[in-house]
């Protein structure tokens, strides 16, 4: 294996990450209509040579960019950043979207299509939630001790989509996006926000102004995005459910197997709900470092989500309970987190281990399916390059 002596894909998992087959759809009319189209058009523009994963991390980076910016500007959340900020958030923020639909299309238009690169599009993607989660934080300023359970609010209703829509292409084999989801609908209305906060000549007012029922803009936006969240965990739950129940009926016709394997299905995703319990215990109204806390959440849920979508490329049995989790739960446990050094610690532990594992991951495929992770290989890039002149 390249680069790593530890092995995270078993004997098994070898064998069935060449067979793997993506199978997904975004059904947003927005994705129809406008994302889409425009990933279509800006592909014609990207060289063959140029390998989809360099486009997946070029996303990366500009997300990381505007992370950095913001952090630098308001640390805590707190603070009110200058407008050209929001600006420059908005366009970061938007062309990683475009980046992350251009990248599969020049998978398919180079036909490098593969199981790596779906590991390292979709970790990407898993990544990009810890940033913008703290970025929409930053833009409602929930940096107080009051608003500390907005916070974790404003989490949850980033990455327990994003996990249940993991989680449900486990059970089905494909990723389904509803009409009006996070990964397009959501994003562009997160956009639009930064835009609107750049506009706006007090940003603080604009989202501290009441809302009605009592409600300010910002918890009004957080509310809109639970209630959008709680639906698509439904719809996931419901999807998951029905295909059991077909294989059940399919196989042996008891009725009391499909709601068996369903509490089975369930059960691996108490890990999950169980890193949201812990943020209630280390985000409340004594947290003293909001950002080293939902990095703390954020390589948790890494570590989670990351595992499964090894599982489902592998076609295996996901194994939520990991060991990493359980030591630093132990060590954070008896001060609820509080203590910040432990807090970092945990942190540090947990981010080492996600980097490893994703590393090491990427370097086995790469090493499967005898493909370079960063490059187009010579004879694709010739098909390439025989279809252009044949056009």
């Amino acid at each position: 294996t390249r680069g790593t002596s530890w092995n995270y894909i078993s004997p098994f998992g070898r064998k069935r990450v060449p067979e793997y087959t993506y199978s997904g759809s975004d059904n947003s009319l927005m994705y129809i209509y406008f994302c889409s189209p425009l990933a279509e058009l800006l592909v014609k523009f990207i060289p063959g040579w140029l390998a989809p994963n360099v486009i997946t991390l070029l996303g990366l980076a500009l997300s990381l960019a505007g992370y950095f910016l913001v952090h630098f500007h308001t640390p805590k959340f707190n603070e009110p950043c200058s407008s050209w900020v929001w600006f420059v958030l908005a366009f970061c923020t938007f062309a990683y979207q475009t980046l992350d639909n251009i990248d599969g299309k020049q998978a398919r238009r180079t036909n490098t299509s593969s199981a790596l690169g779906l590991f390292v599009d979709h970790g990407v993607d898993a990544l990009n939630i810890v940033l913008s989660s703290q970025n929409v934080m930053a833009l409602l300023q929930l940096g107080s001790r009051e608003t500390a359970w907005a916070c974790l609010a404003v989490w949850s209703a980033t990455s327990t989509p994003f996990f249940f829509a993991t989680w449900e292409e486990h059970f089905t084999g494909s990723l389904y996006l509803g009409p009006f989801n996070g990964p397009t609908d959501g994003v562009l209305i997160v956009c639009i926000s930064y835009v609107i906060t750049g506009l706006a000549d007090d940003p603080t007012h604009l989202w501290n102004a009441g809302f009605g029922l009592g409600m300010s803009r910002a918890e009004a936006m957080i509310s809109f995005y639970g209630m959008c969240v709680l639906f698509t965990v439904f719809g996931n739950i419901y999807s998951v459910h029905k295909e059991l129940r077909l294989r059940n009926s399919q196989r042996f016709r008891q009725p009391w197997n499909s709601i068996l394997a369903t509490c089975h299905a369930m059960s691996l995703v108490v890990p999950f709900c169980l890193h949201l319990s812990i943020g209630y215990c280390i985000i409340g109204p004594h947290s003293t470092d909001l950002r080293t806390s939902f990095w703390f959440l954020g390589f948790s849920f890494l570590m989670l989500v990351s595992h499964l979508q090894l599982s489902n490329v592998c076609a295996e049995i996901y194994k939520p309970w990991r060991w990493i989790l359980f030591v630093v739960v132990c060590l954070l446990i008896d001060s609820f987190c509080q203590f910040k050094p432990k807090l970092l610690i945990g942190t540090c532990l947990l981010g080492f281990t996600w980097l490893h594992f994703v590393i090491g991951v990427a370097n086995e495929m790469a090493d499967i399916l005898q493909i370079p992770i960063f490059k187009v290989p010579q004879s694709k890039e010739k098909d390439h390059a025989s279809i252009n002149e044949l056009n």
